[in-house]
């Protein structure tokens, strides 16, 4: 699946799509546009482009299909929440595309944007070309145990997983409590 914010990033995409038929044979290929109206002319000519493909798929659905996420084997992806959705709900890897970010590195806190327990850095179209194939080359290896490290970091760094809300709710409940004893 590919799904990107940056005009740099979705450039770097198209240079991929174009180099994909003969590189990656009885692929296929989701491209999601970003939500909302961010590069939507850009990522429309795109979807254009491969329409014709049997291996191209324009995903432009309102939800992403959890279907969609698991008939995937990756994420192509840059600074979004699918980079940090994608492999903590498929524990699968996402290939972070770098080339159009300010520095992958950001913190917040001490904590980097960039993971390399979930994510794998490309900073253009050879290096992303090249790390797909071989995750694909070596999918059962690569694919146990990068699944194994993505679960693990799930477990230990995601909180209240399946019950956020119900967690959100006991918590704003206690403190409307707090604010009665005083």
């Amino acid at each position: 699946m590919v799904s990107v914010n940056s005009i740099e990033n979705l450039r770097v995409v198209e240079e991929l799509l174009d180099k994909f038929e003969r590189e990656f044979i009885n692929t296929k290929v989701y491209f999601r546009p970003y939500p909302g109206r961010i590069l939507v002319q850009e990522s429309q000519k795109i979807a254009e482009k491969y329409q014709n493909k049997d291996w191209f798929i324009y995903d432009s659905s309102k939800k992403l299909s959890v279907k969609i996420m698991y008939d995937c084997a990756l994420l192509l992806g840059d600074y979004s929440s699918l980079v940090y959705t994608f492999p903590l709900t498929t524990l699968k890897p996402a290939i972070l595309l770098v080339s159009g970010m300010v520095s992958p590195n950001n913190c917040y806190n001490g904590v980097s944007f960039f993971n390399s327990k979930i994510h794998v850095k490309a900073n253009n179209c050879d290096e992303a070309i090249k790390i797909i194939k071989n995750i694909k080359a070596q999918s059962r290896t690569i694919s146990n145990k990068k699944a194994k490290e993505i679960a693990i970091f799930r477990e230990e760094e995601v909180f209240n997983l399946g019950c956020a809300s119900e967690f959100i709710a006991d918590f704003i409940i206690s403190k409307i409590g707090e604010d009665d004893e005083c």
